[in-house]
């Protein structure tokens, strides 16, 4: 009998680098030339880092990278580096409340060296437990938390560098790191940030645009509905800027979500 089958070709690692895979995306998201103007000038139209207004940094995306968790993954933003370990699902503990449904428990931690300004207190700061909710806010309506009775996901995100776009690098990394572990998902959760600065919106700004912007929005969703699952804004936004904001978020979390998707075909 005639064979017709025909193998896929197997990928060979399980990295993936958006300066190639970017290029077939709308322009928005390609890599900035540095050929079109002077760093830094504002008259030709691009940022500091030779960036267009409604331009995404460079990302890298990897999967599988601790060995000893059920699910990880990495992610930069630039300059911005973050890393996520997902263990369970495991028992709930018996000095634990019953729940029909499971349980997920979220913990950011800055190291560090993460940005120039070095914590002083020991221990969870203030910044990190705020991180750590709203994370657990975004990913926890993702997960099929009904497949999982008395059984507990933690997950475990460490910055590792900050240059802005902290949230939304963990909130993807913390769902590909998930997603990794063979977790039941409706779908991926992906962040993007948006920064309101000198006049016009900025899109995935540094974290020097942040502290100059006038206001912030972060949002999360998943991609395939393009349903919401957290917005955040921080400074006065008019109502005109709120909309637009909020479509440049949803274009950045749809992109982004594409490459996590293509991240983890090629680590399979």
């Amino acid at each position: 009998m005639l064979n017709c089958y025909t193998p896929t070709k197997i990928f060979q690692s399980n990295k993936i680098n958006s300066s190639n895979f970017l290029k077939s995306d709308p322009p928005n998201v390609l890599e900035s030339d540095s050929s079109n103007g002077l760093k830094g000038d504002p008259s030709n139209g691009l940022r500091a880092d030779q960036r267009k207004p409604n331009e995404l940094r460079r990302i890298y995306l990897e999967s599988n990278v601790i060995n000893q968790a059920s699910g990880s993954a990495y992610v930069e933003l630039s300059n911005t580096k973050v890393i996520c370990a997902v263990y369970g699902p495991q028992a709930i503990n018996s000095d634990r409340t019953f729940s029909k449904e499971g349980q997920l428990r979220c913990d950011v931690k800055l190291s560090p060296f993460a940005s120039s300004i070095r914590p002083e207190q020991r221990g969870q700061s203030e910044e990190e437990l705020e991180l750590s909710l709203m994370l657990h806010q975004a990913l926890v309506s993702s997960i099929r938390l009904e497949m999982l009775t008395k059984s507990t996901v933690e997950v475990y995100v460490s910055v590792l560098a900050d240059d802005g776009g902290v949230l939304g690098a963990a909130i993807s990394c913390a769902s590909l790191a998930l997603a990794d572990a063979s977790i039941e998902l409706y779908d991926l959760i992906s962040g993007c940030t948006v920064g309101y600065c000198n006049g016009k919106l900025n899109f995935d700004p540094t974290i020097k645009e942040e502290n100059d912007a006038n206001g912030l929005m972060t949002m999360s969703a998943m991609a395939s509905t393009k349903e919401v699952t957290q917005i955040i804004q921080h400074g006065p936004m008019s109502g005109q800027m709120i909309s637009e904001s909020m479509e440049l978020c949803m274009e950045g979390c749809l992109n982004m979500a594409n490459l996590m998707r293509q991240s983890l075909i090629n680590g399979n």
